[in-house]
């Protein structure tokens, strides 16, 4: 019958599982770092509650292994699981489900509150290589690591490596505080650092939005994006594209006069060239897209420079003196049209 083969499929796939699951902690005892590395491999693909939980868990008996190749996969083991696990809970959250039903939230909990402290032990101890170490408790966003990430993003001392992860870490945890410290080290950093740090500023800005009912936190706000635009022209393009795209996120018309100034100046001009942000897990971020960086700023000021008051006169002022390309041009009116429908 139908029914017969659904259940001798389903005892057919449980046998499989078994099996694999042997494997696997077969696996785990091997003194065979390539094997190790394997193993390391299929758990960053596990899916399944019961495989997840039972070799996730095994990951930080390898923290102290004898070979740094070893130590350095189960770190970046963790640092996939961290992300997975940590996205699950919030889809779940969003999706409105009892997060006590689930079983994604107990791995979550034991990652913060038992790895975490277990991995910043390790890093004091001066194991190696510790950027994977700051990587997975970057992606573990415990927020007992914020004093860790933050002492790292101030101290001019962090190498490059750890540094980036460190932002990444902030990022992460999406304080006020955090994207402060990361404003103030713009002009510190340079190449792939920097930009993992505009990538943190964004994700921050994501998610802290100016509170008209808050004049503390609309001055720290302004605060560390004059930090960032007064960076504008010493930055390479790269970098200089992905700053506007992190200042965009946090909708502060404060700037307004720096973005207008950007626009004008020569380098309007260039032609953003496209940054990716690779995670742990997955395929790569896009930070910045291929476009041109005038044509970014007209659709970041069409957020941003609405609450500016003298806005509309500068938009007026470029459709009449400005003679850009003809798709700026276009947006110019288009905006003007909007910005006069609004009075």
């Amino acid at each position: 019958s139908v029914a017969a083969m659904f259940l001798a499929q389903e005892l057919s796939d449980g046998a499989l599982f078994s099996v694999k699951m042997g494997q696997q902690e077969a696996m785990s005892r091997s003194s065979d770092p390539e094997e190790l590395l394997s193993l390391f491999d299929e758990i960053g693909e596990m899916k399944k509650p019961d495989e997840v939980d039972r070799f996730i868990r095994k990951l930080p008996s390898f923290y102290d292994h004898s070979q740094e190749s070893v130590r350095a996969g189960a770190f970046d083991a963790t640092a996939v699981m961290a992300l997975r696990m940590n996205f699950s809970v919030r889809l779940l959250v969003q999706a409105g489900e009892l997060l006590d039903q689930r079983w994604e939230p107990g791995i979550v909990d034991w990652l913060r509150g038992d790895v975490a402290p277990r991995l910043r032990k390790l890093y004091d101890a001066g194991v190696s290589p510790r950027p994977a170490i700051v990587r997975a408790m970057a992606w573990i966003q415990a927020h007992d690591s914020a004093p860790f990430f933050s002492a790292l993003v101030r101290s001019p001392g962090t190498p490059d490596a750890e540094f980036t992860e460190a932002a990444v870490g902030l990022g992460n945890l999406s304080s006020l505080e955090g994207a402060e410290l990361l404003a103030a080290a713009v002009g510190k950093r340079q190449g792939r650092s920097r930009l993992t740090l505009f990538w943190a500023l964004r994700r921050i800005g994501q998610s802290v939005q100016p509170d008209p009912g808050d004049p503390e936190q609309e001055k720290r706000l302004l605060t560390l994006l004059e930090q960032v635009v007064a960076q504008f022209q010493d930055l390479d393009d790269a970098a200089l594209c992905a700053a506007v795209h992190a200042v965009w996120t946090y909708q502060h018309a404060g700037v307004t006069t720096a973005l207008t100034e950007l626009f004008e100046s020569a380098r309007g001009e260039l032609v953003c060239p496209r940054v990716e942000i690779q995670p742990p897990f997955g395929p790569p971020v896009a930070l910045v897209q291929e476009e041109q960086l005038r044509w970014l700023l007209l659709n970041v000021l069409a957020d941003v420079g609405v609450g500016n008051p003298e806005f509309k006169g500068w938009v007026s002022r470029m459709i009449s003196t400005g003679h850009f390309d003809d798709k700026t041009d276009k947006g110019l009116r288009q905006l003007y049209g909007a910005l006069a429908g609004q009075e």
